[in-house]
Formats: C-alpha cells, structure tokens, sequence
C-alpha cells in the first residue's frame, strides 16, 4: 500500500510539472505591447450617465468623474485617448444587446460594479471610486412614487436590495430612463424623491437645490474599469496606475 501512495504522488506531480512545461509554449499575452504600437487606447463608455460619464455634443467632448481615472491611465502609458461611444450600452437589461465589442474597446468604463457578475464577463482594475444609496428629494410618505435610476452593470444583487427596501418602506418605484429624466422630474415635482447611487444623489441635489441623504441600511459598492479576458498585461497596467489614482469626487 506505501507503495501505490508513492507511486500516485508522484503520477499528480508529473502532471504539473507537465502542465507547467506546455505552459512555456503558450502565446504572450501582447494587450499592451499593441496598444503601445499604435499609440492610443480605445476606451468604449455610455452616452449618458452623468454624473460619472456622458457625451456632450456642444464641443464634442466627454465628461464625467469616471474621465479622470481614464486620463491618469493613458498618461501613465503615454498613450492617447480615443473615445468610444456606445449608444446601446444600458439601453437593455442584457448586456449581450449592447452591441459591445472586443475590438472597438480597450478598456469599458462608465459605471461598471466591481462585483462577482462584472468579473465573470470582465477583467476589472481595483474600484477607483466607491458609492453607496442615497436619497435625493423631499421625504417621501407611504404610497409615494419614487423614483429609482441604477442600471449598472453587475448591481443585480444590490439593485433588488434596493427595491426591496422601497417595497418594504410602501413606496412605489417608477423606473427612470436616464439621469436627465430623474432631473427634470425633480425640478418639476412629478417625483417627490429618487432612489440612486450616492454620487448621482450628490449630483441631483446640486443641481436642484434639494436635500440628500445616504440610506444606511443598503450596501456599498465601488466602480472599477474593465477590460477583456486574457488582456494580462493591460490588467497589470490598470492595477499600476489604480495605486498611484486619487479621486477627485467622492460621496
């Protein structure tokens, strides 16, 4: 019986060592070297998801908190920066309708969750920017509509939390299109209040003059960049330059 135990250990230690020699013949991981070639970095994101990232037309430009962690990147690499907007992109609840491909995009930024979901699609840099739930608005009463604007990516789990909570305070949620919409029903008091994250609730409440207020018992998330599956050596560029990154904005 010594033996046969013997002989087994030493059969599972051939194999990896067999394992780690075919290794050796695999292709370099050559994500970043090609982008170093060219010169520039595709970087895809959202047409509107203010206050992180959108596109405005009046000067052609994009704007937004998520910008910042996307120039220090490029700087870091001495790379230019060529945007790329995907007008699909949180048009769906399935992100296969986005319309999102691996060609056109380096690098995904624009409200993307570092989450057990995200990272089964993506390769995601450490979370450059952390955020929580908040309320914006006046005090919402039972019955009340509310609404609600969180559509991103890899949420799920927190997003129902959070509908949870407004079925649970007896509030019914209405459901917003976009960050503009939440706005312009806010100012015009269609909406008493809106459910969102942190740093939108921030931005809601500057622009309209309304209160804000964090709600404690819903969990904390942060946003990360991602990128592609196999991008390696793009993955170790990202955490490099997520180490040396300090948001400007925080909730």
């Amino acid at each position: 019986m010594p033996k046969l135990k013997l002989a087994r250990h030493w059969w599972v230690i051939g194999i990896g060592l067999s394992l780690l020699f075919l290794l050796r013949f695999l292709p370099p991981d050559t994500s970043l070297a090609r982008l170093r070639q060219k010169g520039s970095i595709n970087v895809c994101y959202p047409p509107n998801l203010k206050p992180l990232i959108s596109y405005q037309r009046v000067g052609d430009k994009v704007e937004g908190i998520e910008t910042s962690i996307i120039q220090s990147l490029a700087q870091s690499l001495d790379l230019r920066i060529n945007w790329n907007l995907q007008r699909d992109w949180y048009r769906s609840i399935d992100p296969s309708a986005w319309g999102i491909r691996k060609g056109a995009c380096d690098i995904l930024v624009g409200g993307i969750v570092d989450s057990k979901a995200s990272k089964g699609f993506f390769i995601l840099s450490p979370a450059h920017l952390q955020s929580g739930w908040a309320m914006v608005g006046e005090m919402p009463q039972r019955r009340d509509e509310v609404g609600f604007w969180a559509p991103y990516f890899g949420l799920d789990v927190a997003r129902f939390t959070a509908t949870s909570y407004l079925d649970k305070a007896r509030l019914n949620p209405y459901f917003l299109s976009d960050p503009d919409e939440a706005l312009s029903m806010l100012k015009s008091r269609e909406l008493k209040a809106v459910l969102t994250d942190s740093l939108t609730a921030a931005w809601l409440a500057e622009m309209t003059g309304l209160a804000s207020w964090q709600i404690a018992e819903l969990p904390s998330f942060g946003f990360s960049l991602a990128t592609w599956k196999g991008n390696v050596t793009l993955r170790r560029a990202m955490l490099k330059s997520a180490k040396s990154y300090r948001p400007e904005t925080q909730p």
